[in-house]
Parts: C-alpha cells; structure tokens; sequence
C-alpha cells in the first residue's frame, strides 16, 4: 500500500472520526517512533485455513495452536492494553483470518479505538452480501486478496481447493458494494506470488485489477521454508521457482540461496497467535520463541520485558535465530494503485 493511498485513507478517517480522535490517532503514529512501543501487531484471527496453497509451508504441518481461533475477548484485553499506543493491526498470519466468526467484532473494536486495520483474505469464505456488508461496515481499512494468477488455471495451480470464479465475484460484490455505501474502504489490494506457473501473467496484472474494479496490485516474492521437507525445498524450486527482479534468492549450483541479508523487520513489530501468545516475528510460525500471552499479561508490559528487549537488541538485531538464515525482508513491486 503506498504511503499516498494511507494519507487519502487518513484523510476520509478525519471526515468520519472527527479532529478529537484524529489527533489522537496521529499522535500515537508519532509516539510510535520516539517510545517503546510496538508499531505494528499482527494478530492472527485463526490458524484453520480452507485452502492448501502450493506453497504455503503453515499449511503443510501441525502447528500445535490449541485453540484454533483467537477469543474475542482476549483480544478486546489487548486493544484496552495498547489502545493509547498502538495505531496499526495487520489480521493475517498462518490462517484464513475470515474464518473467525468474530474477526468482525475485532475490527470494529480496533477502528473504535483509533487504530488503522488492515488483512489478508482468500477471498472464498465471502458466501454472501450480508457477509461482505460486515466487512465494509467494520470499517477495515485495507484489505489484500492473494490471488497468485488472472486465470482459472494459473490461480488453481496455486490456491489448490479454492475457486477463482468465486473469487473474482467476490472482489467485485466488495467493489460495487463500496460504491453503494459510498465507502473508500477497504482499501482493496491483489496480490501475486511471483512463480514460474504465474510469469506469463505479470505484464497482465495490473489490467486485471483494474477490470474487476482494484484499488491495487502488486507481485510479491515467493518464500521457499528450508526448514521443511527436502521434497517441499526441491519441488518448489524446481516448479515454482524464477529468477525475476521480485526474488528473494539467486541460483547457485542447482540451489537458492538468498540475494542478501536485510536487517530485521521485526525490532518494532510482534506476533500474536490465535492462542494469545506473543511471538517475536513471522517466521516463527511454531512459536518457537514465546515471550508471553495477552489473556494472562498487559501486552506491553510483555513487549517491554527485559529478557524481550535484550532479545530484541542483541539476538534478532544480529539475526542469530536459525529462522534468521533464511529470512530476507519482502521486497513487493506495486503495480498499480489509486
């Protein structure tokens, strides 16, 4: 999302919200860069997904979540325990955010408190228009669809048990239901995992997104998890794999090794599981690396922890985790966008 579009997003908050809460929300962007606080959090709805995307590695193992879907009131806990500070949540991470039946609640909860919201979706759980309704009227701030190809064929060599006709409806019932309640939000962004499968249909991207009526569209690089099977490594860069400008690796010897480390990413972000717990970034999708959870503490007292901070500076600031190895921030090309 480019900076321009979050202004104009800004902007038609102001109209709604008022100079009262305006200023609060941008003072909180402010107090975000000169404090100890998180900038963004990314929360995780669910870790169920209903697709099995070719390349999604979450998808692939189990992920030892016990609760499946993040408590609603855990998560209203968490807004009361930032809500002076934080000013952006990210709905995303190794499910179909959409799947939680109270990922609506959240939002509006989140908006409510002058926070700016953004999520990921697949787009296929949207079965009707009150359903998408919800969407627009929690006030979502901006939403990404991962589509991965402009074809039936390309997208379901990827999204595997999805369905892009269903799709490319649903994205356009949200645009036409925009224009009917006059709503500039969400913020609607396609997005395209570069892969061998899809190359034919970069050039073509972004004339997609505008037919069906996109705010946006950008390719993304695809991410290849050494860390799972030799089969999963091999196949993927063996199928998937391409040497674009939008990579995170090169070939060398018959194998992909990444372009170049980049500092961390997530030094001002964190993670939080459908469980509650708190995560240190992305990568760590096993929760490997815990530093509390949100229903039993105050998430910032969490984030402040001296154990979490000296982590954070001398351990994720080095890049010393095994999940560091492999880890190269995401360099997205945007296409199109308004």
């Amino acid at each position: 999302m480019t900076n321009r579009s979050r202004i104009r997003l800004f902007i038609d908050q102001e109209r709604k919200w008022g100079f009262p809460k305006t200023f609060r929300v941008g003072t909180k962007i402010v107090k975000s860069y000169f404090f100890d606080v998180p900038k963004t959090i990314i929360v995780e709805p669910t870790s169920v997904c209903n697709l099995n995307c070719t390349f999604c590695a979450p998808s692939k193992i189990n992920l030892g979540r016990k609760s499946k879907f993040l408590n609603y009131k855990i998560f209203r806990k968490m807004i009361d325990d930032i809500k002076k500070d934080c000013w952006s949540i990210l709905f995303t991470f190794c499910g179909e955010p959409f799947l939680n039946k109270d990922i609506y609640l959240m939002i509006r909860y989140a908006n409510e408190n002058g926070i700016f919201t953004s999520a990921s979706s697949n787009m296929t759980v949207f079965k009707n228009l009150k359903i998408i309704n919800n969407l627009i009227d929690s006030g979502l701030n901006h939403l990404t669809v991962s589509i991965d190809g402009i074809t039936k064929k390309t997208y379901e060599l990827h999204r595997v048990g999805g369905n892009f006709d269903l799709v490319v409806g649903n994205i356009r019932k949200v645009v036409n239901q925009k224009i009917k309640k006059k709503s500039i939000t969400p913020f609607l962004d396609l997005q395209m995992v570069v892969t061998r499968q899809n190359i034919d249909e970069f050039a073509k991207f972004s004339d997609f997104a505008k037919k069906v009526g996109a705010d946006g569209a950008y390719l993304k690089p695809l991410y290849i998890d050494k860390g799972m099977s030799e089969d999963y490594v091999k196949r993927l860069e063996k199928d998937l794999f391409i040497e674009r400008a939008v990579t995170r690796y090169l070939k060398e010897g018959g194998e992909t090794k990444i372009k170049k480390q980049t500092p961390c990413d997530f030094l001002d972000k964190l993670v939080i599981s459908c469980d509650g717990d708190v995560f240190v970034c992305c990568m760590d999708y096993l929760g490997k690396y815990q530093f509390g959870n949100i229903g039993k503490e105050n998430l910032l007292d969490i984030w402040r922890k001296k154990k979490y901070e000296k982590f954070r500076e001398e351990i994720m600031k080095a890049k010393k985790l095994d999940i560091c190895h492999e880890c190269v921030t995401a360099i997205s090309k945007t296409l199109y966008s308004k």
